[in-house]
């Protein structure tokens, strides 16, 4: 969604729609190989549909990398993905260790592991960072103020 954002932006709309539209004809096929063969082998047909996503969308991000203005990515831009990408295998082994256990539980290792990575391997620049507590303060206390009357939508007592 990043890049092609970028690719938008930097006047590559149109390759990039070529790119889409040929992400979506190539999905029909692999649904139809994929989801079966799956089906079959796992016992499980969204393994199938997953994986044609992850092939259509790998291929999708590998031609909007080829596509780019020359010199739209940096060292800072790489050194950061690796860190986003080191998060997502901590956050991946974690919930691979808990995957016998209730979803819900399961989802919240998934949640707090990304979230610590995240903050420890310091892939938010200082002023995201900001960005995002300021956020959450706000949206907090949009809660609090609703929960001590702010909200006069119910039956009244008069």
């Amino acid at each position: 969604t990043v890049l092609g954002r970028f690719l938008v932006a930097s006047d590559r709309t149109n390759a990039w729609t070529l790119a889409m539209v040929a992400g979506i004809v190539l999905a029909f096929p692999l649904n139809f190989v994929l989801i079966p063969w799956t089906e079959q082998i796992y016992g499980n047909g969204a393994i199938g549909g997953a994986l044609r996503l992850l092939f259509t969308e790998f291929l999708m991000a590998i031609f909007a990398l080829w596509i780019l203005p020359s010199g739209a990515l940096t060292r800072q831009n790489a050194t950061t993905a690796l860190r986003i990408l080191a998060a997502g295998g901590v956050m991946a082994a974690a919930c691979w260790y808990v995957r016998d256990m209730f979803i819900a539980i399961t989802v919240l290792v998934g949640m707090a592991t990304y979230t610590t990575m995240i903050l420890a391997l310091r892939v938010l620049k200082p002023e995201d960072f900001d960005m995002v507590v300021n956020a959450t303060r706000g949206a907090l206390s949009g809660l609090r103020m609703r929960t001590r009357g702010g909200d006069r939508s119910g039956p009244r007592d008069e």
